[in-house]
C-alpha cells in the first residue's frame, strides 16, 4: 500500500526543517510587521515609519559639532548605517525569489565547490564571473546557499558602497559635509521595497568596487604630488576588476580609469605613476585570460561574453536617442530612484549655479587671475568635471542594453552622489569667498541642512511608487512538493539539470546544477549561438550525468510554458539522451522529473500526491501520480 502524503513525511532533512537562525528571525519579524500594521498602511510605507528613528539617529551623529580624534563619531556613523541596513532589509530575508536574475546568481554560485573555473563551471550571460564568486563566499564555510546568504550579501556590499562613498566625500567635504551629502544614496538604498533594488542584483559588486576605487582617487587626490603609487596601482587594480563583475559597467570602468590618468599624470613621478596604473589595470584582467587560457575556455569566454552580449544589447532594435528615452522614462517614470534624481537635480541646479557666479566674478577677486588657475576655485571645478563624467558614464551605462530593468539604475547612485558632493563643494566655495559676516552663514546652515534632508531624503522616500514591491513575494518554502521531491530523487551529493527558466529549483532542493548553464535561455531563445550553446549544454549533461533531470516547461511555467515550442523534445539530441538514460518517475505542478535509470534500484515506496499537485486528466478528474523517492542514505557515488 502506497504510503500517504503527510506535510512531516515530506521533510526528513535537517536542511529543510532547519534554515537557519537568521532565516527564523526574517520571518518573525515579518509576522510582527504584518500583525501590527493598521489597515489603513501599506505594510512598507508602516515598516519605513518604524524605522524613521534611525535615520534621524544618524543625522544626529552627522551634524553634531567636530570632536578631536578619537572619539568614535566615524566609527558610530559606519556602525549606525550598518544596522540600520540589515535591520531594514531582515524582514524580506524568508521571502521567495524577488528577480529571477537573484535565483539564476545563486544557482551558478553553487556551481563553484564543485569547480572554480567560470565558463567551465558557469555561464553568467550578462552577468560577470565576480558576481558568482561573490555569491559562493557562504558556501566556501560550510553554509548552504540560499535567499538569505544572497541578501546578506547584496546588504553588505551597499554597506561597503556607501561606506566608501562617505570616505570619499570626507576627504573632500569633511566629516559633517561628507555625512550630509551620504544621506541621499543612504535613504535610497535603506527605504527601497522595489524588487529589483532589493535583491543582490549583478550590479552590486561593480558599484562596490567603483565606489572602492573613486574613494581610493580621493585619497590620491590630497595627497597632491606625492608619490602613492602603491595607492594608485590599487585603485587601477579595483577599477579594472569592474570588466569581470559586469561588462555593463565598462563606460564607468573607463571614467574612473581617465579620472585616475589625469591624477597620475600630475605626479611629480609621472611615469611611474601611469605604469602603477596602467598595471594595476590590467591586473585581474591578465589573471582570468591567463585561467582561461589555461583551461581551455578562453574561446568560450570570448563568445559568451563579448560577443553574445553584443547581440543582446543589438537585439533592442533601438536607436541610441530610443535608448536615451528609454533610460529617461526608466529613471523618472518607473523606478523610486527617479525621486530621489529629481529632488538632488535642485541640489545640482544650486551648485552650477553658484559655480557660474564665481566664475563671472573671478576676476575681480583678489587676486586678479583667470578663474580656472584660481587656486581656491580648482578643487571644485576639478571635482565636478569628475563628477559629471561619471554621471554621464553611468547614465551610458543604464541606456546602452535599451531595456527597462530597473536596476541597471543602480549604476546612477554613485555618480549622483559625487555630483552631490560637487555641488556642496561649489556652494561652500562661495560662501567662504562671499560671505563677509560669518554669523550668517552659521543662522543659514541649520534650515539649509533641514531643507536639504527634507526635500532629497523625506520627501522622495514618502512619494515613491510601489511597483514591483518585495513585499508582494510570497514567502520561501523549501518544503513544497516539488522541491522536495528534487532532494528525495538526489541526495546533496548529485546534480540536477533542470530545462526552462526555473533557476530557483535549484536554491530551494539545494541541489547544483549539473551543466554550466542555471537556466535553458540561450538552448531555447532562436538566436545565432543557439545550436553552440545546445552542443555545450549537451556535452555538459552528457559529462556529469546528472540523477535527475527536471523539465520546467509547461503550465504555471515561467515565460516558458508550451511544451511544442520550448519543451526539451525541441533540441533533438538531449530528447535521445533523456529517452535512453532517463524515466519519468512523476509530474508535480506541470513540472516533469526524469530519475536516471541506474536509481531505479533504489527507489523506495511511493508517496501519493496531494489533489492540487496532481496532474489533471484530459476530460476532467485526477490522474493520480505516485512518486517514488529514494531513500538519500543509500546513496553512493
Amino acid at each position: 500500500m502506497p504510503v500517504r502524503y503527510t506535510t512531516a513525511g515530506m521533510l526528513p532533512a535537517a536542511e529543510v526543517t532547519h534554515l537557519g537562525p537568521v532565516f527564523e528571525a526574517s520571518r518573525a519579524l515579518d509576522h510582527w510587521i504584518a500583525g501590527h500594521c493598521p489597515d489603513s498602511l501599506y505594510v512598507g510605507t508602516f515598516w519605513a515609519l518604524c524605522l524613521s528613528p534611525l535615520v534621524l539617529a544618524m543625522l544626529a551623529v552627522a551634524v553634531r559639532p567636530a570632536r578631536p580624534r578619537g572619539h568614535g563619531r566615524p566609527p558610530l556613523f559606519l556602525a549606525l548605517m550598518l544596522g540600520a541596513l540589515l535591520l531594514a532589509r531582515l524582514p524580506l530575508m524568508c521571502y521567495d525569489r524577488f528577480n529571477p536574475d537573484e535565483a539564476f546568481l545563486l544557482a551558478s554560485a553553487m556551481r563553484v565547490p564543485l569547480d572554480p573555473v567560470a565558463y567551465r563551471s558557469f555561464d553568467a550571460m550578462t552577468s560577470g564571473p565576480l558576481n558568482v564568486y561573490v555569491q559562493s563566499i557562504p558556501a566556501w564555510f560550510g553554509a548552504p546557499l540560499t535567499y538569505v546568504t544572497s541578501r546578506l550579501t547584496g546588504t553588505l556590499l551597499v554597506f561597503g558602497t556607501l561606506a566608501f562613498l562617505w570616505l570619499t566625500y570626507r576627504r573632500i567635504l569633511g566629516e559633517r559635509a561628507g555625512s550630509l551629502a551620504l544621506m541621499p544614496s543612504f535613504c535610497f538604498y535603506f527605504f527601497a521595497w522595489d524588487a529589483d533594488f532589493t535583491h543582490c542584483s549583478s550590479e552590486h559588486v561593480a558599484i562596490f568596487l567603483s565606489a572602492a576605487a573613486l574613494c581610493l582617487l580621493a585619497g590620491e587626490y590630497r595627497a597632491a604630488n606625492a608619490p602613492g603609487l602603491w595607492r594608485i596601482a590599487l585603485a587601477g587594480i579595483v577599477a579594472g576588476s569592474m570588466l569581470f563583475a559586469k561588462l555593463q559597467a565598462l563606460p564607468v570602468e573607463a571614467a574612473i580609469l581617465a579620472i585616475a590618468a589625469v591624477l597620475a599624470w600630475r605626479k611629480s613621478r609621472r611615469t611611474a605613476a601611469l605604469v602603477a596604473l596602467a598595471g594595476g589595470a590590467a591586473l585581474v584582467p591578465a589573471a582570468f585570460l591567463a585561467m582561461f587560457h589555461q583551461c581551455g575556455v578562453l574561446p568560450y569566454f570570448w563568445i559568451t561574453y563579448f560577443r553574445k552580449n553584443v547581440a543582446y544589447t543589438g537585439a533592442a532594435s533601438s536607436s541610441a536617442a530610443g535608448r536615451i528615452e528609454s533610460a529617461w522614462n526608466l529613471l523618472f517614470h518607473l523606478s523610486n530612484l527617479g525621486a530621489y534624481e529629481l529632488a538632488l537635480l535642485a541640489v545640482w541646479a544650486a551648485g552650477l549655479a553658484t559655480a557660474a557666479a564665481l566664475v563671472k566674478g573671478g576676476q575681480a577677486l583678489p587676486p586678479a587671475q583667470p578663474w580656472w588657475s584660481r587656486p581656491d576655485l580648482r578643487p571644485p571645478a576639478e571635482l565636478a568635471l569628475a563628477s559629471w563624467l561619471l554621471l554621464a558614464a553611468g547614465f551610458t551605462a543604464v541606456a546602452a542594453p535599451g531595456r527597462e530593468f530597473m536596476h541597471y539604475e543602480l549604476f546612477l547612485v554613485v555618480p549622483s552622489g559625487l555630483v552631490t558632493a560637487s555641488s556642496f563643494l561649489w556652494i561652500r566655495t562661495w560662501f567662504r569667498l562671499q560671505t563677509h559676516a560669518p554669523r550668517a552663514a552659521v543662522r543659514l546652515e541649520r534650515p539649509a541642512v533641514a531643507c536639504f534632508v527634507l526635500f532629497t531624503c523625506l520627501v522622495p522616500t514618502a512619494l515613491r511608487a510601489h511597483i514591483d514591491d518585495a513585499w508582494d513575494a510570497g514567502s520561501f518554502s523549501a518544503a513544497a512538493p516539488l522541491p522536495t521531491a528534487i532532494r528525495r530523487y538526489a541526495s546533496d551529493r548529485d546534480t540536477v539539470v533542470v530545462w526552462g527558466w526555473r533557476s530557483g529549483l535549484y536554491v530551494a532542493s539545494g541541489r547544483a546544477p549539473g551543466t554550466r548553464f542555471a537556466d535553458s535561455l540561450l538552448q531555447i531563445e532562436p538566436a545565432a549561438y543557439q545550436q553552440y550553446y545546445r552542443d555545450v549544454y549537451l556535452s555538459d549533461f552528457r559529462r556529469s550525468k546528472p540523477a535527475l533531470f527536471v523539465d520546467a516547461v509547461g503550465p504555471g511555467g515561467f515565460t516558458y510554458t508550451d511544451r511544442s515550442q520550448a519543451g526539451y523534445e525541441t533540441f533533438e539530441e538531449l530528447r535521445q539522451t533523456v529517452a535512453r538514460d532517463y524515466h519519468q518517475a512523476a509530474e508535480i505542478d506541470g513540472v516533469r522529473l526524469f530519475v536516471r535509470n541506474d536509481r531505479a534500484r533504489l527507489l523506495g515506496p511511493p508517496l501519493l500526491i496531494p489533489p492540487q499537485f496532481r496532474r489533471r486528466a484530459p476530460h476532467g478528474g485526477n490522474v493520480g501520480v505516485a512518486l517514488r523517492y529514494p531513500t538519500p542514505t543509500r546513496f553512493t557515488d
